[in-house]
């Protein structure tokens, strides 16, 4: 928890219901901003900020008892650089809350994770963490196989194309949708272009054709390969 922070301590926490966490942002040249500011903060950080004292069921994985997500914490009277073992302790005067920055949870109104990068090896767990969801499949290639032999038990016909019809209707009905389509169906956005026109185009010709008018208009001999053309300064 940062020093200039909003201060949450144990003893006095008091839950907030964040019914006042989305509002307009304030606009930066009100004489009140400092004020208005610490205002919103006293809403947002106890309502957004701060770990479930009862825990959540994703707190715990693969049968273990212990909060995956280290609640609660150790409380540090300030944010200070352990010279030994090479950590930062950041301030943190209540046990339940995550760590913030007040910028942050003034412009996104939301939960939010600060933490240090200073080592490779933490910074590149990261970044597999960040790559591996994003390019998480939409469902396993095991669970298809189940779906698939699940079809062709229940059905009697040896038609091996209508079967693969089967198969592949029932796939696409038990597809994940993910947020970003279900958002484009919503507003009705089209999933598919129809009235462009692409013109085929000769690639090799293209190449020779830029080729010959490089040659007329280069003063200079080039040696560049093929796949890259360098425009002479005559033009």
């Amino acid at each position: 928890m940062p020093e200039n922070s909003m201060s949450y301590e144990d003893d006095d926490f008091e839950e907030h219901s964040g019914d006042k966490a989305f509002h307009p942002f304030i606009p930066v040249d009100d004489p009140e901003f400092d004020k208005l500011m610490q205002a919103h903060l006293s809403h947002i950080i106890p309502s957004r900020q701060m770990h479930s004292r009862t825990h959540l069921p994703t707190c715990f994985k693969y049968g273990s008892k212990t909060c995956r997500s280290r609640f609660p914490r150790a409380i540090v009277e300030k944010t200070v650089f352990d010279v030994e073992t090479g950590v930062i302790k950041v301030k943190r005067d209540n046990s339940w809350v995550n760590n913030y920055n007040k910028w942050f949870s003034l412009m996104t109104n939301g939960n939010h994770d600060i933490q240090y990068l200073f080592t490779k090896n933490h910074a590149l767990a990261v970044i597999h963490y960040v790559m591996k969801y994003i390019t998480k499949p939409e469902t396993a290639l095991h669970a298809k196989l189940t779906i698939a032999a699940a079809v062709r038990q229940a059905s009697n016909n040896p038609d091996a194309k209508k079967m693969l019809l089967r198969i592949y209707n029932k796939l696409e009905g038990s597809r994940e949708v993910g947020v970003p389509e279900a958002l484009s169906h919503i507003l009705e956005y089209p999933d598919h272009y129809t009235d462009v026109i692409y013109s085929n185009v000769n690639t090799t010709h293209l190449l020779n054709y830029i080729k010959r008018v490089s040659k007329r208009h280069a003063t200079v001999v080039d040696d560049s390969p093929d796949s890259e053309i360098v425009a002479a300064s005559d033009g």
